[in-house]
């Protein structure tokens, strides 16, 4: 089959949500390539030249040795958007991980290879929103890169998706807490996700409930990148890396900023509602990563106590319930102490 007289379509390589990647050649320029199709029927024709008009965009704006390289765009026959792309022989990491954990050094080269293309995005304003393990590509020769922006945004409108109105967009167990709850995405988010996948990359399964330090699940793993990985994905967005550099930084041994900031010391009479609130949110993220983990392959997470309830609605509609338990946050009974005879009691 040939894609507007000039790209001879081959088999798929890779399928995703919506999409099949086919092997492929630029017959006019005569090298190898990969295409990007649209499946039939997987979202409303209008939509889906938006999205792929979208990630072509973005993709060829972001010209780094990190990022998979986008060579044209086009429409099929039939109304179907597709993409032409750099083929590059190798595996994801996805494929890589699938053999059991990766070693510290292995882990540390793609780290900073794919931090160095997120800051490189980040710096054009682009949030990535879904860093996972079959969007990083590694190369024969060791390198690696990141692919599919297709549900990327520029960072000055990321509350909706260019494909679904209000839908939380992104793969579930590498989704940041913050915006299962409608905050928008941001390069904290970006982090967030991969710290996720360094977890897994160093230990072989998803991070479950409770999200304890990584030297837990692998005590023998250097420290200054467990360091860097638990930060990445500290509940509060603000005690994350400020930027990708950051987190590069951290990785390759800078000791000043390995270590999150101090927070904000809160007012004395919201300093009880506070801890709760962060209480809240780590049991969001333990749920999440525990639960929604389930449906990208990881390990079921254990069932959680349930002293009593508090519920998070996402953008999309889905609820996911958190058990913590409750203080009582109100202000302190009164205590009456009685006077002798003949006096009127007072209150403290």
């Amino acid at each position: 089959m040939l894609l507007c007289d000039r790209y001879e379509l081959g088999d798929v390589i890779g399928r995703g949500g919506m999409a099949d990647v086919h092997a492929g050649v630029d017959t006019k320029l005569q090298r190898d390539v990969a295409i990007k199709i649209l499946r039939p029927g997987s979202v409303a024709a209008d939509d889906l030249e938006t999205r792929f008009e979208e990630e072509g965009r973005v993709a060829a704006r972001l010209q780094h040795p990190n990022v998979v390289a986008v060579f044209d765009t086009g429409v099929t026959d039939d109304g179907r958007p597709f993409i032409v792309m750099e083929r590059l022989p190798g595996a994801t990491l996805g494929d890589r991980m699938r053999s059991g954990a990766l070693d510290d050094d292995t882990v540390k080269h793609i780290a900073i290879e794919v931090l160095a293309a997120m800051g490189a995005a980040h710096a054009a304003g682009v949030v990535h929103r879904d860093i996972k393990p079959g969007n990083i590509l590694l190369t024969d020769d060791g390198h690696a890169k990141i692919a599919d922006f297709g549900i990327a945004r520029e960072s000055d409108n990321l509350l909706v998706d260019p494909t679904t109105t209000n839908v939380l967009t992104g793969t579930p167990a590498y989704i940041a807490p913050e915006r299962l709850v409608g905050r928008p995405a941001t390069a904290q988010s970006d982090l967030w996700a991969l710290g996720v996948v360094l977890y897994e990359a160093l230990t072989g399964s998803k991070p479950v409930a409770g999200v304890a330090p990584l030297v837990t699940a692998r005590p023998d793993v250097d420290r200054t990148l467990a360091a860097t990985v638990d930060r990445a994905m500290a509940v509060d967005p603000d005690q994350r890396f400020g930027s990708a550099v950051e987190m590069a930084a951290a990785i390759n041994g800078d000791a000043t900023v390995i270590l999150p900031r101090p927070p904000a010391s809160p007012s004395r009479p919201r300093r009880r509602t506070a801890a709760i609130g962060a209480g809240i949110a780590a049991v969001i993220l333990g749920v999440t990563i525990g639960v929604l983990a389930g449906r990208d392959g990881g390990t079921p997470p254990a069932t959680p106590v349930r002293p009593a309830s508090a519920t998070a609605t996402t953008t999309s509609s889905t609820v996911i319930t958190a058990s913590v338990p409750v203080q009582n946050v109100g202000p302190a009974p009164t205590r009456v102490r009685r006077g002798g005879k003949g006096k009127k009691g007072r209150n403290d």
